[in-house]
């Protein structure tokens, strides 16, 4: 049994991937291979490095591009080690980080 929280293509796509790598169907999401998703993944961790540092730098808040939950969550979490606060703003699939000064 399986439960998704929303109704939502996001959360369908996710579920799908899921399942894809339990059955041994590996390498694509959303018809891209996975190290197109590595590097996405990589450019979005260094637009967050260089948006906390540029908040830190006296910028009052930077507004980061709309990412899936799963990188926005790690962007938060970058966030907390430079010490400066965040909150995702918008609805999916626009929905973005924003980190300000705490």
């Amino acid at each position: 049994v399986y439960v998704l929280r929303k109704n939502t293509m996001p959360q369908v796509q996710e579920f799908l991937y899921t399942i894809g790598k339990e059955r041994g169907v590996d390498g694509y999401r959303s018809g891209q291979p996975d190290e197109d998703h590595k590097a996405v993944l990589e450019e979005a961790m260094q637009e967050a490095e260089d948006a906390a540092q540029r908040v830190l730098g006296g910028e009052t808040s930077i507004q980061l591009t709309p990412q899936r939950s799963y990188v926005r969550r790690l962007q938060h979490l970058l966030g907390q080690r430079y010490n400066v606060s965040s909150t995702s703003r918008g609805r999916d699939p626009s929905r973005s980080v924003m980190f300000y000064k705490p």
